[in-house]
């Protein structure tokens, strides 16, 4: 697996290692004849699991993390609405095919219309792939030229901050709260899922411990689909009393998987963050 580390391998290299395989597979999937919709999503996800790896390193790499960490995001950004466009339609079917009253499938149909009508801000998908490929391509030869002096202790600190970070913006969602906690919790498991991956390879009990955490990713992805689509449905072109209607049952299949969400959470986050650094601190040693 190229986004891990390996037993025994330096961390410093093994920084370098990781970013140039993670950027070579995105760079790959962009020129390969890919399916645009398939070479955005992936390209997403490698640019989040870069920026994971960079904030790992963060303090250590000193101003190569700020240069590298904003060209990775303004790529991906600049595939954020072609992505985002996609997901609202795949939000919609889900909401439809889990209703059973006829009139309001109807209503969740319609808006799905409306939205599939909405003109893309990203019309032509080769130039966007070919321009994201540039600025991936841009990180990716400065690669072998970064440096991170001892970053073990540095990547101790960083984990434990991540998963920290994480149990706070926990505490700060409630059920009927509004969406901004929820996405924060929900950027911080993702980002914490990530650097668990890093670091699962040098473990037997790895996967097990990433298992649950992907569930917890993929509950408040989808918490977070259901809250864009909400903030969506003023102007596809549906009447006040439709988007209402579909509104709600989106609110109501929110709420289940904020409940979820919840629950998981308090199970995951029951150890303190002193533990998971002593267990990132022991990982690293071996």
């Amino acid at each position: 697996m190229a986004y891990a580390f390996k037993r025994g391998e330096p961390l410093e290299p093994a920084l370098r290692r990781i970013a140039a395989a993670t950027l070579d597979e995105a760079i790959g999937r962009l020129n390969d004849g890919t399916p645009p919709e398939t070479a955005v999503h992936e390209t997403r996800k490698a640019c989040k699991r870069l920026r994971a790896l960079l904030r790992l390193y963060k303090p250590a790499l000193g101003d190569v993390f700020r240069r590298e960490e904003d060209a990775v995001r303004k790529a991906a950004k600049a595939l954020s609405s072609a992505r985002d466009q996609h997901v609202l339609l795949q939000t919609c079917e889900r909401l439809a095919e889990s209703q059973r009253e006829t009139q309001l499938v109807a209503a969740i149909r319609a808006v799905g219309a409306g939205l599939n009508e909405l003109e893309s801000p990203t019309n032509d998908s080769t130039e966007l792939l070919t321009a994201t490929s540039e600025r991936l391509a841009d990180v990716r030869e400065r690669v072998d030229s970064w440096r991170a002096p001892h970053p073990k202790a540095v990547i101790v600190k960083r984990f434990r901050h991540t998963y920290r970070d994480g149990r706070k913006q926990r505490r700060r969602c409630r059920l009927n709260g509004d969406a901004e906690p929820w996405h924060a919790w929900r950027k911080a498991v993702k980002q914490h899922g990530y650097q668990a991956r890093l670091l699962a390879a040098l473990h037997v009990a790895g996967p097990a411990y990433l298992e649950p955490w992907d569930r917890l990713g993929k509950l408040l992805g989808e918490e977070h689909d259901f809250s864009v689509l909400c903030d969506r449905l003023g102007g596809v072109g549906v009447s006040p009393e439709v988007a209402d209607h579909v509104k709600q049952a989106a609110i109501e299949q929110r709420a289940a998987l904020r409940e979820e969400a919840r629950k998981l959470g308090a199970d995951l986050y029951r150890l303190p963050p002193k533990v998971i650094g002593n267990v990132a601190r022991g990982l690293l040693s071996k």
